[in-house]
C-alpha cells in the first residue's frame, strides 16, 4: 500500500512540475486559455483584456484579432469589434461566412454602406443565400435606398428573378 502511494504522490509532483514549467516557458499561452474560459463563461470584459494584452506583447495568433470582435460586439461595442475583424481579415482568406459577419458588425456600427458592399460580396459566391439578401435589403433600408431595398425583398419572395 505503502508503495502505491508513493508512486501517487511521484506522479503528483511530476505533474505539477511539468505544468509549472509549461507556464513559465509559455505565459502567452497560459493567459490566452484563461481568456477563452472568460469569453465562454461570457465574461467579456476581463477576457478583452487578457486578449489585449497578448496583442501588446506580441502574441502571434490571429485569432485573438476574431476574439476581440466577438467580444466587443457581445458586450455592445460594435466599432471596436469591427476594427478587430478587420484587422483578423487581412491575416485569413475571405469567404461568404467572413463577409457575412463583416457586414453584421458594420451593420450593429451603423456603418450600412460597408455592410450593404459585404453582403453583396457574401452573395457573389452564394446567390441563394436568403439570410444575406434579407439583410442587404435591411442594410439598403437603413442606409436610404428604398428601391434597391425593394428589389431585394422581392427577389427573396420570389417575385423578381
Amino acid at each position: 500500500m505503502k508503495g502505491i502511494f508513493i508512486i501517487a504522490a511521484a506522479m503528483v509532483v511530476v505533474a505539477g512540475s511539468a505544468s509549472f514549467a509549461y507556464r513559465m516557458a509559455k505565459p502567452d499561452y497560459v493567459l490566452f486559455r484563461q481568456a477563452e474560459t472568460l469569453r465562454e463563461q461570457g465574461d467579456y470584459n476581463r477576457a478583452i483584456g487578457h486578449y489585449e494584452s497578448l496583442l501588446k506583447d506580441g502574441f502571434k495568433n490571429t485569432v485573438v484579432l476574431d476574439r476581440l470582435a466577438d467580444c466587443y460586439d457581445a458586450i455592445g461595442v460594435p466599432n471596436r469589434a469591427v476594427e478587430y475583424y478587420e484587422r483578423y481579415l487581412v491575416h485569413v482568406r475571405s469567404t461568404p461566412w467572413t463577409q457575412m459577419k463583416l457586414a453584421g458588425l458594420y451593420a450593429k456600427a451603423g456603418r450600412f454602406a460597408p455592410a450593404v458592399d459585404a453582403y453583396r460580396m457574401a452573395l457573389k459566391s452564394q446567390p441563394g443565400n436568403r439570410i444575406a439578401r434579407i439583410n442587404l435589403a435591411r442594410s439598403l433600408s437603413a442606409d436610404g435606398r428604398f428601391e434597391d431595398a425593394a428589389r431585394e425583398y422581392q427577389q427573396v419572395l420570389g417575385e423578381q428573378r
